[in-house]
């Protein structure tokens, strides 16, 4: 999902006096092969799908290009009244935690259950609908 922040300018790696990074010895473990090109082109398409329908996610697409836009500008205008429209259409653009309302779908022994699902985050909502998905995929 996309970001608004960029991870170059974020965080204490952007400081002049960070820390060197370090490294913690690996763990063994053994690869699992679970995830195929199918699971990730099933997920791809049922995030897209997600994205088409849901103008949550359409409203975080735009709200992340407008300040990708605003972070690459260089300059502010210095006339009052056009910095006022400015940051008025950026107002109109944000939307303060909002509620979200979203019907999940769970096959569950051939039939279908609707749920409702409110979360203020819509980054979690996503990423459990994503686990569904996944869960889902595996099932089949």
């Amino acid at each position: 999902m996309p970001s608004i922040y960029d991870e170059k300018t974020i965080g204490e790696s952007a400081y002049p006096s960070a820390l060197p990074w370090d490294q913690i010895p690996p763990v063994a473990y053994s690869p699992s092969n679970k995830i195929d090109k199918n699971l990730i082109e099933t997920l791809q398409g049922k995030y897209n799908q997600r994205v088409n329908d849901d103008p949550d996610l359409q409203d975080l697409m735009e709200e992340t290009s407008k300040m990708r836009e605003n972070q690459l500008k260089k300059s502010v205008s210095l006339n009052e009244a056009k910095r006022k429209a400015e940051q008025e259409e950026d107002n109109k653009l944000t939307k303060a935690n909002s509620d979200l309302e979203t019907d999940i779908t769970t096959p569950e022994s051939g039939t279908s259950e609707i749920k409702k699902l409110k979360l203020k985050d819509i980054y979690l909502q996503e990423g459990l609908f994503i686990l569904a998905d996944m869960i889902t995929y595996q099932d089949t």
